[in-house]
């Protein structure tokens, strides 16, 4: 099951409307505009919105964490709310 890390710190676990994958419109809505895909190890990837800097997103501290996890404390920081889930799922 993937989970959505909002700005906001809340954590919330979400399925696509067709229980496999999500659709590029539904990754959309939840990242609030066009989709950037950042892959993770163990076959996991965030779905982040690729223009949350420009529009001036808030910063998203849990789903930073997550990717310093994979890539080593120094990686980018992640704005907007973002998509963790299988590469599978997406």
């Amino acid at each position: 099951m993937a989970k959505l890390y909002k700005t906001n710190g809340e954590v919330v676990e979400i399925t696509p409307a067709n229980g496999k994958k999500f659709t590029l419109e539904e990754a959309q809505k939840y990242v609030d505009g066009y989709v950037e895909l950042v892959r993770l190890k163990h076959r996991e990837q965030l779905i982040c919105n690729e223009e949350a800097i420009c529009l001036d997103m808030p910063y998203n501290k849990k789903a930073t964490e997550v990717l310093a996890e994979s890539y080593g404390e120094g990686c980018q920081c992640l704005y907007g709310d973002i998509i963790h889930c299988l590469k599978k799922e997406f």
